[in-house]
């Protein structure tokens, strides 16, 4: 049983207190008749009462729905029904227990988290009754599919060459060498011209490469990325050593036609515009709301 059920038997039992007290002030029934009426009131719907506490045939239900579904609630017979009874009575025996051996201020947690426990409850019930998602269009589907063709395997692959550095040294001789590199960058064949310039002395090196490499540099593979077919880039520096990037050739891969991705992008649309709906009423809820924050502190 949970703890609101509990609540609302609390309430039948403190009625009950009530009356029987009323009745000894006007010395209308006799003692064993108000006895038997608040045994009736206590009792009255009760498969079972521990220590007083009752246990109604609809938190039985409940319980039942929450344990195995409405269809497994339908199939269970009664043997299945006590033995959840069962678990609910031993549930409550121990909850009693521990709320026994609590302090005052631990007894009013408990109570602040049942209460956390119902506000949510009440906002996930208000969300279904009034929350309805705009349906995703064809449309949709067709911009979200334009706008990432790379979640479709739709990509392209650059092969590039690079021109590196071998020296970290200062003074004129890193001059010469950067002035070699920047005479490189110019002529066509980098591979042949870096051989020459390895002849006069130079500490350069030639490598190509293709990008989307596993083993690929984060920094490298951004840089190429912005670089078109047979565009160089500035000098950079990787790890201290100038460095630069040429793209030679490009392959187009295309992502996989819309037909057979379209339910994919539906499904993955759909949560987005439910929170959007969510996100509508929410901003008319707190307009139509009366919201004062006492400290200013919690709003920023």
């Amino acid at each position: 049983m949970n703890i609101l059920g509990k609540n609302k038997i609390l309430v039948v039992v403190l009625m009950a207190s009530l009356l029987s007290a009323c009745q000894k002030e006007t010395d209308t029934p006799s003692e064993n008749q108000t006895q038997s009426k608040n045994t009736q009131l206590n009792t009255e719907n009760s498969l079972v009462t521990v220590n007083g506490e009752s246990i109604s045939e609809q938190d039985l239900d409940a319980a039942i729905i929450r344990t195995v579904g409405e269809m497994g609630a339908f199939q269970l017979d009664s043997k299945g029904r006590k033995k959840v009874l069962e678990s609910i009575v031993l549930s409550k025996i121990m909850a009693q227990k521990q709320m026994a051996s609590y302090s005052p201020e631990q007894q009013r947690e408990i109570e602040r988290q049942v209460q956390a426990y119902k506000t949510e409850l009440l906002a996930k019930n208000y969300l279904k009754s009034n929350v309805t998602a705009v349906p995703v269009t064809n449309k949709m589907v067709e911009e979200y599919y334009a706008a990432n063709p790379h979640k479709f395997g739709g990509k392209t692959i650059k092969q590039y060459q690079v021109l590196k550095g071998l020296t970290k040294l200062q003074g004129k001789v890193r001059e010469n060498l950067l002035a070699r590199m920047k005479n490189i960058t110019s002529q066509k064949d980098w591979f042949a011209s870096v051989n020459q310039a390895k002849t006069e002395g130079f500490q350069l090196e030639f490598s190509t490469g293709v990008s989307g490499a596993q083993s690929l540099n984060k920094k490298v593979e951004s840089l190429i990325a912005g670089l078109n077919k047979d565009e160089i880039s500035s000098l950079h520096y990787l790890n201290g050593y100038p460095m630069y990037f040429k793209v030679v050739a490009e392959k187009v891969i295309k992502p996989k036609p819309l037909t057979e991705v379209r339910s994919d992008i539906r499904k993955s649309l759909a949560p987005i515009q439910l929170k959007r709906a969510v996100r509508k009423i929410s901003d008319e809820l707190l307009k139509e709301a009366n919201v004062e924050y006492v400290d200013s502190s919690v709003k920023e």
